[in-house]
This record gives C-alpha cells, sequence and structure tokens, in this order.
C-alpha cells in the first residue's frame, strides 16, 4: 500500500469543528503543567520544576500553533487573545511567529521560508541558530507582513520586555 492509499483511507479529524469538551481541552492544555511548574518553583523545587516547565512550553506551542491555523475552536478574538497570552509567557512575539509559520506553508523549505531554514542543519547547528532564527523571524515580519502584523508583533514585544523589565 503506498502513501496515497493510506492517506485516501485516513480519516481526517483536525479541521472540524470541535465539540464543546474538545475546544475546552485545546484552550486549557497548557494550564497544568504552567500551575505545577510555577507551584514547585514557589517551593523552591527548580529542578523538580524544570521538566514541567518544558512540558508546558511545548503544550504552549501546540496551543499557538492551533491558533496559526484557527483551530482552537474560538472566535477571531479569543484565538487573538489566547495567542496574546502565550507570548507573554514564552516571551517572543507569537504574532511574528504566525507571520513566518504560514509563509512556512507557502514557501515549504525554499529561500523564502524562514521557519524551515534550519531544517538542512545539523542537529547542533539548529540549536546554536535559535537564537539568530528568533531575532530573524521578528526581522521578516517588521519587513514583509502587514500592518496588522507588525502592531501585533509591536504590543507583543512592548508587553514582553515591560514584563520582563518589571520581573528583575
Amino acid at each position: 500500500m503506498n502513501h496515497l492509499e493510506l492517506t485516501k483511507k485516513v480519516e481526517w479529524k483536525d479541521l472540524k469543528k470541535l465539540s464543546v469538551k474538545e475546544m475546552l481541552i485545546e484552550n486549557n492544555i497548557s494550564l497544568p503543567w504552567l500551575f505545577i511548574s510555577l507551584f514547585l518553583a514557589y517551593k523552591g523545587y527548580y529542578w523538580v520544576a524544570l521538566p514541567f516547565s518544558g512540558f508546558y512550553f511545548l503544550t504552549a506551542l501546540r496551543q499557538v500553533h492551533n491558533g496559526f491555523h484557527n483551530s482552537l475552536g474560538t472566535g477571531k478574538f479569543l484565538t487573538w487573545l489566547s495567542m496574546y497570552l502565550n507570548s507573554i509567557s514564552m516571551m517572543t512575539s507569537i504574532h511574528a511567529v504566525k507571520f513566518n509559520h504560514i509563509r512556512h506553508h507557502k514557501y515549504c523549505l525554499s529561500e523564502e521560508d524562514y521557519e524551515g531554514k534550519s531544517a538542512s542543519m545539523k542537529w547542533y547547528e539548529a540549536i546554536l541558530y535559535d537564537p539568530k532564527h528568533l531575532f530573524l523571524i521578528h526581522w521578516m515580519t517588521f519587513k514583509l507582513a502587514n500592518k496588522s502584523y507588525k502592531k501585533n508583533m509591536f504590543f507583543n514585544c512592548c508587553f514582553c520586555f515591560y514584563c520582563f523589565l518589571f520581573s528583575v
């Protein structure tokens, strides 16, 4: 059986309307990890909190990815709010990441695909490239995005900076 026959057999459910239960799960999937991580860190168990922080980051990444594709089961404003709140906790503009992710689908692994740039690198090169990548996606959003993306990116970055400044 080849891959085309397999894809015809699969019942795709990812773009269907979500039930209330699925919507609640999708929009709150990262919260248990966040609360456990914060609680353990508050109690001084930093090393124990670290894996929970990692799981929080991964589930928040899943959540914003679903937000990129408007598949959180919520309206436009609540999707925006979810991405905005995740921008603060992830200390980056998720709207800049969204702009580059949508471009990734359009220009997949070409010169114009800044998100997929590290795909051809060795694993250690990709890790070392990551700080540059974070700057690059914000710069590309600033250069190429429409007014709405730029406004959201600026708003996200300013609020992240504000939160960082007053938490130190």
